[in-house]
Parts: C-alpha cells; sequence; structure tokens
C-alpha cells in the first residue's frame, strides 16, 4: 500500500475527491496501477465505485492553478466507511513526490474529514517497504494474518485512533490509593518472561510484592509498534495477547501531538534513532491522558529525556527500584493532594452556548448512552438555569476534564451529570466537585441531593460514598441543610430534609437518621461531627464540640483557602480545597473533633471562614512536613522555623473549609465578642464560647 517517505520537507497541498469523470480520477488510476505490484490489481469498475461514493481523496500542489498550470496529482487515498472507522484501500505517493510529506497530509486530512469516526485502519504486506512508515503516520500495529497470497505473505493491521473511549478503555484509576504508572517494552519484558535475566527477576518481584495493589500498571499504543519490530512471528502473537489485557488508552490525537511537540521542544536534539523515538511516545501518550509517572529500565533515556519530560510535562521517568521509592514517598502524605491544583491554572466556570463541542465530549458512549438523550439532558439544564448550573472544569491548556451538572426539583438538588475525563488529579477533582455540590445545595437552601446521572464517574461515585451518601435503587442520596440549629431543633430540621425524598432513598440514610434520633440523648461530639459531615453545610450551635478562633497571616490564608482571593489567575472554586493542613508552633490545648473559625491577621483583621478539625499532630517538624507536604503551603524550612527552638510542631487537619460570604471585621467581631461575654486573645488559637461562634457563623453566611 504505497511507498513509505522520508525526509522533513513538506509541501503545501490541496485536496479534490473527483468524480469518474474528473482528470484526477484518471491521474489516480494510473499512479495505482503503477503501483500494482504492491497494491495488487483493482478493477476499474472497483475504482468507479470509489469515486461514485466519493471516496478518492487526491493531493495536488497548492501552486497549481495558480499560473493556469493544469492540477496534477502528487497522491492519493482510496477508502471505505464501514461501520465508524476509515479503511484504507489504497495510499500512494508519486515516486517524483516523495520526502515531502504527502502521504502525512492525506492521513490528516482523512482524520479531519472524518474525525467522528473512531479511526483510520489499513492492512499492509510486513515485506513491503511501506510497513515501516506506518508508525511515522501515527499508526499503531494491532495484529498480524496471513493474508490470500499463494506464497502466504503476513498482513499487519494498522490503526489511527481519533481518541474516542470504548468499553475497554482505560478511565482512570477507581482508586484513589493507587497511582497509574505507563511501564515501557523492557519493563513489559520483564514483567511476563520474556527476559530472564537476573534484573527482569528482581523487576517481577517489586511489582509482584512491594507494588502490587499500589500501583496500576499501564501500555501505550507505542508498545504495540515494538512488539511489531521483533522478528519473531510466535513472540510477536504470544506478546499481543499478553498486551491485550492491559486497558488500552483513549488519547485524543490533538493532546498527543501538543504532548509530543513539548517534548521535542525541552531537547536539545530531536530524538532520531527508533528506540529513541519509542521512548519518547511513551511520554506524549502518558502526558496525553495526565498520568505522571512512566517506568523505564532504559538508564540512557531517563538521561536524555528526564529532564524535558519533568520540565515540558511534569513527569517522572523512572526505573522500577525508583518506582518503589516513589510510591512510599506519595503514600506518607494524604491520598488528597489540593496544593497541585492552587495556582495552576485549572478553573471551572458556567458552559455557554459555544461550549456545546465541548460538552459532547463527555458523552459516555463506552456505556450506551445516546448522543440524542445527553444532548437533551444539556438542553435541559440549560434551559433551566438559574436554578440548575452545567459546571465545566479546564485544565492549564483549557481543555475540559469534567462536567458537573445540577438542578433544582422539589427542594432536591439533582446531580444529573457528574463526568470526568481520565486523568491522574480526578481523585482530587472528584471531590472538589463533591464539595461544589454541597456548596450548591446550601445556596438553593435544599433538604436533599440525588444523584440521577446512571453514568457516574467511578472516582465521582467513591468521593460521594466517602461523603456520607447512602445508595437506594442505584441513585446515590444525601441529606442536606444550611440551617444554624440547636440539639433539640436538629430531629425536626433533619424530618424536613428527609421528607424530600421517596420512602426507598429514606431508607438509605438509616445510619444518619438513627444518629439524629440519638443525639436527643447522647450529645457526643463525635456523634455531631459526623452528622455536621454528613448533612453540610449544617452546624449545630449548642453542640459539645470545641470551637477554636485561630489567626492566620494573610498571605498563608490565601493560599490556602483562596480568602482574602489572590490577584493573579486561579480558580475559587478549585483553590478552596476540602483537606488542607496549618502548623502552629505552639499547644493551646486543641483536640479532634472541633471546629475552627479562621481570623486573617493585620491588616486584613477579618473573620474569613469556618473549617473541620479532624486530628491534631504533635512531632518533629521534618516528620510533620514529610506527612503533610501536599496539604500545607510551608516548605521544609518555614515548618522548622515555626519550631522556633522546640523539639515538635502541632499540624491542625481541617477539612470543609466554608469561606464566608460576607466576612465578618474585626469591629464588628469585638462586638459580638462583648455581647457573648468572650474575652479575645488574637495572638493564638484561643477557645470561644457556642455564643460567639454561632454569632460569627450567622454574620458570615447572612450579613
Amino acid at each position: 500500500m504505497g511507498v513509505a517517505e522520508s525526509g522533513s520537507a513538506v509541501e503545501a497541498v490541496r485536496f479534490f475527491t473527483p468524480t469518474s469523470a474528473d482528470p484526477l480520477f484518471a491521474q489516480a488510476f494510473e499512479l495505482g496501477e503503477s503501483q500494482s505490484k504492491f497494491l495488487g490489481m483493482l478493477p476499474r469498475e472497483a475504482w468507479r465505485e470509489y469515486a461514485d461514493k466519493q471516496t478518492i481523496l487526491v493531493a495536488v500542489s497548492a501552486h497549481d492553478h495558480a499560473d493556469d498550470t493544469p492540477l496534477s496529482a502528487l497522491g492519493y487515498a482510496a477508502f471505505r466507511l464501514p461501520r465508524n472507522e476509515v479503511a484504507l484501500a489504497h495510499l500512494v505517493v508519486d515516486p517524483s513526490a516523495r520526502s515531502r510529506g504527502i502521504a502525512r497530509q492525506l492521513v490528516e486530512e482523512l482524520s479531519r474529514r472524518f474525525n467522528n469516526r473512531r479511526g483510520i485502519s489499513a492492512h499492509c504486506r510486513r515485506d513491503y517497504p511501506a510497513h515501516k512508515m506506518w508508525p511515522h503516520l501515527g499508526f499503531v500495529a494491532l495484529g498480524e494474518r496471513v493474508g490470500r497470497s499463494l506464497q502466504g505473505h503476513r498482513l499487519t493491521y494498522w490503526w489511527k485512533d481519533h481518541g474516542y473511549p470504548d468499553l475497554m478503555s482505560w478511565q482512570g484509576s477507581a482508586a484513589s490509593s493507587v497511582l497509574p504508572v505507563v511501564i515501557d517494552v523492557n519493563v513489559f519484558l520483564d514483567l511476563h518472561g520474556i527476559d530472564t535475566s537476573s534484573r527482569a527477576t528482581v523487576t517481577r518481584s517489586l511489582f509482584e510484592n512491594q507494588l502490587d495493589g499500589r500501583i496500576e500498571p499501564l501500555i501505550t499504543p507505542e508498545l504495540l509498534n515494538e512488539i511489531d519490530r521483533r522478528r519473531d512471528t510466535v513472540q510477536r502473537e504470544r506478546l499481543r495477547r499478553l498486551a491485550a489485557a492491559y486497558p488500552p488508552l483513549s488519547v485524543e490525537p490533538a493532546r498527543l501531538a501538543a504532548a509530543r511537540q513539548s517534548l521535542r521542544a525541552a531537547l536539545d536534539s530531536p530524538p532520531e534513532r527508533q528506540r529513541d523515538i519509542s521512548d519518547l511516545e511513551h511520554v506524549a501518550y502518558a502526558a496525553a491522558v495526565g498520568i505522571q509517572v512512566v517506568v523505564t529500565q532504559d538508564d540512557i533515556a531517563r538521561r536524555r529525556l528526564g529532564q524535558a519530560a519533568r520540565e515540558a510535562t511534569g513527569i517522572e521517568l523512572v526505573s522500577p527500584g525508583q518506582l518503589v521509592s516513589l510510591v512510599d514517598q506519595a503514600e506518607d502524605a494524604p491520598a488528597y493532594w489540593p496544593v497541585s491544583l492552587l495556582g495552576t491554572g485549572y478553573a471551572v466556570r458556567e458552559a455557554s452556548v459555544t461550549d456545546v463541542a465541548h460538552l459532547m465530549r463527555f458523552l459516555d458512549t463506552s456505556t450506551g448512552e445516546k448522543r440524542g438523550s445527553f444532548h437533551r439532558e444539556l438542553e435541559r439544564l440549560a434551559g433551566r438555569h438559574p436554578r440548575s448550573h452545567q459546571l465545566l472544569y479546564t485544565d492549564p491548556d483549557g481543555e475540559p476534564i469534567a462536567l458537573l451538572g445540577v438542578g433544582m426539583h422539589d427542594g432536591v438538588l439533582e446531580a444529573s451529570l457528574l463526568r470526568l475525563r481520565p486523568s491522574a488529579l480526578q481523585a482530587s477533582l472528584a471531590a472538589q466537585m463533591v464539595a461544589r455540590i454541597r456548596e450548591l445545595a446550601g445556596e438553593y437552601a435544599a433538604g436533599a441531593i440525588r444523584v440521577t446521572d446512571k453514568r457516574p464517574h467511578p472516582s465521582i461515585s467513591a468521593a460521594l460514598l466517602a461523603d456520607g451518601f447512602g445508595v437506594a435503587a442505584e441513585r446515590l442520596v444525601a441529606l442536606t441543610s444550611p440551617a444554624l440549629c440547636t440539639v433539640s431543633d436538629l430531629a425536626s430540621v433533619v424530618e424536613r430534609c428527609r421528607g424530600a425524598l421517596a420512602a426507598d432513598e429514606q431508607s438509605a440514610l438509616k445510619p444518619l437518621l438513627q444518629t439524629s434520633r440519638d443525639l436527643a440523648t447522647n450529645h457526643s461530639p463525635a456523634l455531631i461531627a459526623g452528622l455536621e459531615r454528613q448533612m453540610r453545610p449544617i452546624r449545630v450551635i449548642d453542640a459539645r464540640l470545641e470551637n477554636w478562633l485561630v489567626p492566620i497571616k494573610p498571605h498563608f490564608a490565601t493560599e490556602l483557602f483562596n480568602a482574602p482571593p489572590q490577584l493573579f489567575d486561579r480558580s475559587p472554586e478549585l483553590g478552596i480545597s476540602i483537606e488542607h493542613v496549618y502548623y502552629r508552633g505552639g499547644s493551646s490545648g486543641e483536640t479532634a473533633p472541633a471546629r475552627i473559625l479562621w481570623y486573617v491577621s493585620a491588616p486584613v483583621q477579618t473573620v474569613i471562614g469556618c473549617s473541620d478539625l479532624i486530628e491534631v499532630i504533635d512531632d518533629q517538624p521534618d516528620a510533620l512536613y514529610k506527612r503533610f507536604r501536599r496539604l500545607g503551603v510551608y516548605n521544609r524550612q518555614q515548618v522548622r522555623a515555626v519550631a522556633n527552638g522546640r523539639s515538635t510542631v502541632r499540624a491542625l487537619h481541617v477539612i470543609n473549609t466554608e469561606v464566608f460570604p460576607r466576612p465578618v471585621p474585626y469591629a464588628r467581631l469585638l462586638l459580638l465578642a462583648a455581647a457573648t461575654c468572650q474575652p479575645l486573645r488574637l495572638v493564638s488559637a484561643s477557645r470561644i464560647n457556642q455564643d460567639l461562634f454561632a454569632d460569627v457563623m450567622r454574620e458570615g453566611r447572612c450579613g
């Protein structure tokens, strides 16, 4: 099927789809006949059928016709459109036009015209010169078979993917505690017993013992091309069967091209050897789907590509031994890493009419979702605004990575679209989205939350369950209330909230309902803290929970909570993370569970919000920094400085920070404290009474 091209010069071309009466058709026919030893014989009638169906694409020089020069075919592609793909029958370039990028441009034009199809397929004999061309055009060798020739020549099946996931595609790690990693061909061979060296034995031992259940090994499509280059037919088939057990990475071509270009730009010189090109491709694929670790045995690749990968894509190239250390370090910190989102350019906004193409990318065809029903849900949400939202989350490149669709119905906030695209940050994004659902429920004064999306992303479902949602008839439900109530009023508040749900949905929340009843006689701080989290943003103002007023410097408040807001570009919704750590040099008697009001010191002098204190830890500065470095904004030196000569530092571990819409200024705080007979001490953390806590909460929420 055509002849391979080489060289880097690219000629500008135009494209035509000629009819059988067009002179370009005759030129394409003659060009095809001249290459019949590579293409096989195709009857003239079959040629006419391709022309009648407009499935011959001819490339001509962009300069033809500029000076009345007749059009001259530089190359052509003849194709079919079976099922949901483009099947290449011929891809031919005139011998005089080779090495000018004609074949690549023909393939790219087919991808552009038929980007709504899954991809482009082709079959090519392994002994033809064109066999080595296909990877350079973006194709992957998926398999091979014996052809129909008398000699039984083997044909390779090539595929150029358009990035549409199917049921088998990787959708991100199911558990946030599992680290997704890309393995290269050398590690793949080690793991599957092809390499019997001592190094391979060590690799298998690491993956089977120390890393089992802690990582998710993945392969990129480029590994299939590396398998295809092996000479032994039996071994190729065996390795392909092994590779088929890994979930395929579905990658959008534009994202892959952008990652590839970033890597090449960061290198001193572009890779020339085939193995070096494959190394770069593994990193580019990982970057395109948001995986942050590539594991390779190749020391040279790590030295040559490591810095460029880190600077251009944030990816670490590690050996199997280094991977163990990296996973150990990651597990020393809590699984949720919100600091990685702060100041990175991630954003969330209300989707507009110009975002339809972005929104449709969240259509879940892998589970049989129909385009029409998905589009109707988008239309329904758009038509109910402002009682509904379509929130589109984007990464620093502006690419859509998450979609949250919610709307009110009979006092219940219904989440009808909970979608994520594969990303190494998806566990963090899922937790952020659940927190946003709770915030919206409070804004609408909803009594309950119901998930109506039949295809929520698994990471979001996991985050909802961790947040206290119950399962009822395959739906997830929760109670919620913005009330500031007393323990004695709590039962009636819960009754009002649960009245918005059906009987089977109420049954799914039996543990929460039982807790609300138990609180009538048992005012356990742990029970109240648990109920407040499961019914956020409710606050029980006379609870036997400790309430603390903690001073924090303005720049730390900004970095932790985005309050006061930063002047540079950062999304408030993603900046307000659900989990943080604040370091203190002394001990004022804080214990968990408790609640913290944050007082931003001079020159701001304002109470900006409230957090749930879930853990108080005293430890050596370096040990605390290692454990919580992902959740705090202090660097190692700052944590040491907090100790101020002491052997230990105190870490306050908080979650679910509510930033007040109406911060309480210092002057108002003084008046509220005087009215509740609460002396103020704003130089360090101080315990405050229930009345002052309740008054500050009212002021912060309502003014």
